[in-house]
């Protein structure tokens, strides 16, 4: 079940961190662990400012979606769960609520660059990252409700 957070009390908001920093982990092997420990409570103060939407599946949250305005900061599974379309049934959510979605995603993290691609996201441009020096693509959706 997809929810869309109005409000995160500090259980929810563990459980999403914690999914947020282990899934940047594990996807990015070619990023320092301390590039993403040293981001943790930059994230922890800006996470509730966005619009959070969740995937439970019992009372387990397994993943989620930040969103800001239009730009996907992020699509969430627990290693567990990954491969089942959670992050498929998450995005579904939003495009029904957006005409035109954009995110950054890392050139290296190829699973992810084709799992954006297969969701309909097509290359907008290329740049190095500041903080990581790591090369990522700007994609962008956009609806059929223009």
């Amino acid at each position: 079940m997809i929810k869309k957070l109005t409000k995160i009390n500090k259980q929810q908001l563990d459980q999403i961190l914690d999914i947020w920093l282990n899934s940047n982990i594990e996807a990015h092997n070619f990023i320092s662990r301390n590039y993403w420990l040293n981001n943790y409570d930059f994230v922890k103060n800006t996470l509730p400012k966005a619009d959070i939407y969740v995937f439970y599946q019992n009372s387990e949250i397994i993943g989620f979606l930040g969103l800001d305005k239009s730009y996907i900061a992020g699509i969430f599974v627990k290693k567990k769960a990954r491969n089942n379309g959670v992050g498929r049934e998450l995005l579904d959510k939003v495009k029904k609520e957006k005409n035109e979605l954009i995110l950054s995603v890392y050139e290296k993290n190829q699973k992810a660059v084709r799992f954006y691609k297969q969701n309909g996201f097509v290359f907008k441009s290329k740049y190095t990252e500041n903080e990581t020096q790591q090369v990522a693509y700007e994609l962008l959706w956009k609806g059929t409700n223009d």
